[in-house]
């Protein structure tokens, strides 16, 4: 009887300590990997202390005073605490950064630390070969502040964010979602906002050598406010307090000057850079690199370029509510490229010229307002972008997708014709020296053109039956 009560005591305490000896040779295999890590790069990184916890079902690593150094230009990045912490048999650990951030750098005289907010979520997943294979990041926003006047440099707040950087064996991924931000400046001010941002990126370097980038990205509903407009009333106006400029001269119902048109912005695109190595490039025809012998081959030949590139640029575009502009195509350098100047094609158009025009000459009068020298020139300007915008509406009438006021332009080159780009058939060499005429400064008594005129109307040419009906 009393064997047979042994046995299974004996059978509990061998799990146990088999179960204790797992757990420590896990964590001590951690912490090792930690200190390892840190001893490989020792001129540049530091550890304090590790602590490890969470016996028996859970390991609970807390690493502090980790320091990052850059002795180049003096900065110094230290996390002052670290927790990981997972269950014993999970891959996932949990990461929870309960102190700021610090970040130095004597030479650019920097001292900032930064906070995340207190629902930040960090997720790392490890594999058995004890490498990272996945981060995931969530987070409600966060704030930089300056360490020596202790007064808040910057913050943001985040909707729904979520961000994933993953390593999928030779690729390097990154994806982040949210349904919208705002950026605040140290006044309070509201700087920026969105009302949803994406991007999907992927880095995959193969076993041939050849680099693929890939990008997939916009930002909707973005705007921004011109700082520099606002400070200008603050300073104007005694009634305003500095706590918040925002509240002050941004009321919800109005748009005032200084708060720019949403505007969106979107990529797509799909990189690709191949290594040439040491492949060498025949400067002769084949017909006639094949009657000279093979020992003198060489002195006919010349090393490729370090690269070739392959650009596929499906889509970029910026809107605003003002304007459009996109662009997309696809542009090659090759290996026999002397000099790698893109070849291929761009599709450029822009949607509502003429908004576009005067948005840029009101910024120019609202820039120059207030200063006697720069209001002078002020006429003098307009007349260079009359010439400016006369050139270009020119340019872009030799494109059938040119329409009313929206604006189309095919740039095109061949690898086999220099550095000369065609725009829409035009030579590029032939516009740049128009562009340098119209900027160039006009004769003392030469009469000024006229100032760009708001919304500008063509003027209708009399048919030759109208001409025939007054006579």
């Amino acid at each position: 009887m009393k064997k047979i009560v042994v046995i299974p005591v004996a059978v509990v305490a061998v799990s146990l300590s088999a179960f204790s000896g797992f757990w420590f040779f896990k964590t001590s295999q951690f912490k090792k990997q930690i200190n390892e890590f840190v001893s490989k790069d020792s001129e540049h990184l530091s550890v304090g202390e590790i602590a490890i916890s969470g016996f028996p079902l859970s390991q609970k690593i807390v690493v502090r005073d980790l320091k990052f150094t850059a002795p180049e230009n003096g900065g110094v990045i230290i996390f002052k605490s670290i927790a990981a912490q997972n269950s014993l048999f999970s891959s996932t650990y949990s990461i929870s950064l309960p102190e700021a951030i610090n970040l130095a750098s004597s030479k650019e005289n920097i001292d900032i630390k930064l906070e995340l907010d207190p629902d930040t979520k960090i997720e790392i997943d490890i594999q058995g070969n004890q490498e990272i294979s996945k981060i995931n990041y969530s987070s409600s926003g966060y704030k930089i502040t300056d360490n020596v006047t202790k007064k808040t440099i910057l913050s943001a707040k985040e909707k729904e964010s979520k961000t994933e950087i993953y390593f999928d064996g030779e690729t390097i991924g990154y994806k982040h979602q949210d349904s919208g931000s705002q950026l605040f400046d140290e006044k309070n001010n509201l700087v920026f906002s969105s009302a949803s941002s994406f991007a999907d990126v992927s880095y995959l370097v193969d076993k041939d050598k050849k680099t693929t980038v890939k990008i997939d990205a916009n930002v909707k509903e973005f705007e921004y406010f011109n700082l520099d407009y606002l400070y200008k009333k603050i300073s104007a106006d005694e009634n305003i307090s500095d706590a918040n400029i925002a509240a002050a001269t941004l009321p919800s119902d109005a748009k005032p000057e200084g708060k720019l048109s949403k505007s969106s912005l979107a990529l797509k695109m799909v990189l690709e850079l191949v290594e040439n190595g040491d492949k060498m490039i025949d400067t002769l025809p084949a017909e006639q690199m094949a009657t000279i012998p093979p020992e003198s081959k060489s002195m006919y030949q010349r090393k490729a370029a370090p690269y070739s590139v392959a650009l596929d640029l499906n889509n970029l575009e910026f809107a605003s509510d003002t304007y459009k502009i996109s662009l997309n195509g696809k542009l090659n350098t090759y290996p026999e490229d002397v000099i790698p100047f893109p070849s291929g094609v761009l599709n450029l158009k822009i949607e509502h010229f003429d908004d576009l025009v005067q948005l840029i000459v009101s910024e120019l009068n609202r820039f120059s307002s207030g200063n006697p020298k720069l209001a002078k020139d002020q006429a003098d300007d307009q007349a260079k972008i009359s010439k400016v915008v006369a050139i270009i509406k020119e340019l872009a009438a030799q494109n059938s997708q040119t329409i009313d006021s929206t604006l189309a332009f095919e740039i095109k080159h061949d690898k086999n014709d220099g550095f000369d780009t065609l725009i829409n058939n035009v030579s590029a060499m032939e516009v740049g020296a128009k562009f340098m005429e119209a900027f160039t400064p006009a004769p003392a008594n030469a009469p000024l053109q006229e100032p760009v005129v708001q919304n500008p109307k063509p003027v209708e040419k009399a048919t030759p039956e109208k001409k025939t009906k007054k006579q």
